[in-house]
């Protein structure tokens, strides 16, 4: 298809002009005249031009070349120059085509390995925060167990606290049960002693029953207070132990949760691996790809080149061969007048 601009009409002016200076017009000459143009159009338009114009009926070698032979050599040409267009025409339309196909997989895998990137980097940030929440969960069930180890030695200490006051009670029993063996036995003197001697044996068993219900009540309040102490000790203990255990469950979903996150992580990982490995395939695609363009460049410069010697050639020729046929009843052929050189 020609491109905008270069119509037939352009092409017969451009060699009008090459052939009426006396030069065998081809492609390369007028799409330099022209200034651009597709070379498969421009050898489309110039072989119609030819034809219209019968320059291949004016070719006669001085020397007897045959006119048959002056037409194959042109008809060569011709075909030379109309394959090399055909030739660069397909290469730059499959150029075209695999580029194009080449640049929607790019995008298309660029755009997919960008969503891969962001979903990873969504799924670190929230692996981060979980991490940093069964940290805080770790820290805080350290925090506890501290406070129940420290509970435990409380309930020790309260233990060897009530151990102590049983010594106590058991030594104030053994002091009380002195105190009535002395009574006993002051009693016993009582009965053989004195009145004065009874009265203050009396006055001594009062006094020691007095300290004895003192004691007593001592030792029940004791019991009340550490009675009291080892409730409290008891409630606290059995509320650290339900916030270990809450710590425990709490501890165990986030595990199971960070292990759902990390194996999404890795099938992610995965498959931008294998996404990666598709744009690196992608890529020596585009290099092989790039090699056939080189190597199609370099066999259209070298048709480019045969063509301009075929030309040359052609030029030699035509520069040795007359511009009109000679008659057919012989006689000197008519001269062409000169070109008119503007």
């Amino acid at each position: 298809m020609a491109r905008p601009g270069i119509t037939y009409n352009d092409v017969k002016r451009a060699a009008d002009e090459i052939d009426g200076d006396g030069i065998n017009p081809t492609i390369d000459r007028v799409r330099a005249i022209l200034g651009t143009g597709n070379r498969g159009t421009i050898a489309t338009h110039l072989k119609r031009w030819k034809t219209e114009h019968g320059q291949t009926a004016a070719l006669v070698n001085l020397h007897g070349l045959p006119t048959e032979l002056a037409l194959g050599l042109r008809n060569l040409v011709d075909q030379a120059e109309a394959q090399a267009a055909r030739q660069v025409a397909e290469l730059e339309g499959t150029y075209r085509v695999d580029a194009a196909r080449q640049a929607a997989q790019v995008d298309a895998l660029t755009k997919e390995h960008a969503a891969l990137i962001d979903a990873h980097a969504r799924q670190s940030t929230a692996l981060t925060e979980a991490r940093a929440t069964i940290e805080r969960l770790q820290s805080d069930v350290q925090q506890r167990a501290a406070a129940l180890s420290d509970s435990t030695h409380a309930q020790r200490a309260l233990e060897q606290r009530l151990h102590d006051r049983d010594g106590e009670v058991d030594r104030l029993v053994a002091e009380l049960k002195q105190h009535r063996d002395q009574f006993e036995r002051y009693q016993e003197a009582a009965a053989r002693s004195r009145q004065e001697d009874r009265q203050a044996a009396e006055a001594r068993a009062n006094q020691l029953e007095h300290a004895l219900a003192a004691a007593h009540t001592a030792l029940r309040d004791k019991d009340s207070a550490i009675a009291a102490e080892r409730g409290a000790w008891s409630a606290e203990r059995g509320g650290l132990l339900a916030q270990l255990r809450d710590s425990h469950a709490t501890e165990t979903s986030t595990r199971a949760a960070l292990a759902d996150t990390n194996a999404r992580l890795e099938g992610m990982s995965r498959q931008l691996t294998a996404t990666t490995e598709s744009l690196e395939a992608l890529a020596e695609e585009h290099r092989r790809v790039q090699a056939l363009l080189a190597a199609g460049e370099t066999r259209r410069a070298v048709l480019e080149a045969t063509v301009t010697g075929l030309h040359e050639t052609i030029g030699r020729l035509e520069k040795a061969i007359p511009r009109t046929v000679a008659p057919a009843g012989g006689g000197d052929p008519p001269q062409k007048p000169p070109p008119d050189k503007r």
